[in-house]
């Protein structure tokens, strides 16, 4: 909630993007639900991106479900960040319809010397294509990591290669 009061009358002012961990605990209070809806009633979202553990999201789809219908219609956008440390079913992301995946950083370090995750990671990006979701990297800390990252097909990434967090 304090995250949200302070950054929110700010997000439509200066075009930026925030993205914002979600706990599971927060996923099934529903009074902070209708709190945030609130909030953007008088705010607007900007450009605000919800994201929750991959282990989060799948033990409370429900609950994941209710916050995306809600907040929809103000243009909140909701990822599964870690994704991957879990070993979710590709049937599971299918019915979510989360905007974007956030690859685990178990899977981007060392990138270059890793074959099977160069794998993993393009297998992954074509199925979550074609579910209409982006695909960010975690833990992209160096420039031999970033270069990899368009070929295998991820859209973006995050990590001190890229810039420390502010």
């Amino acid at each position: 909630r304090q995250v949200l009061e302070r950054v929110l009358p700010e997000l439509d002012a200066t075009g930026r993007t925030l993205s914002v961990n979600l706990s599971t605990q927060g996923l099934e209070d529903a009074g902070l639900l209708d709190w945030v809806e609130e909030q953007l009633r008088r705010h607007g979202a900007g450009r605000l991106l919800l994201e929750l553990a991959e282990y989060g999201a799948e033990a409370h789809v429900d609950a994941l479900r209710r916050w995306m219908d809600r907040l929809a219609p103000f243009g909140v956008e909701f990822g599964l960040d870690h994704y991957g440390r879990g070993f979710s079913s590709f049937r599971y992301l299918r019915g979510l319809k989360a905007h974007w995946l956030k690859i685990d950083g178990s899977f981007v370090r060392d990138l270059e010397r890793q074959p099977d995750n160069q794998f993993y990671l393009q297998i992954l990006c074509e199925i979550a294509h074609g579910l209409d979701m982006r695909v960010v990297a975690e833990s992209v800390e160096t420039e031999a990591v970033w270069r990899l990252l368009p070929g295998l097909g991820l859209d973006g990434g995050q990590g001190f290669w890229l810039g420390r967090p502010e």
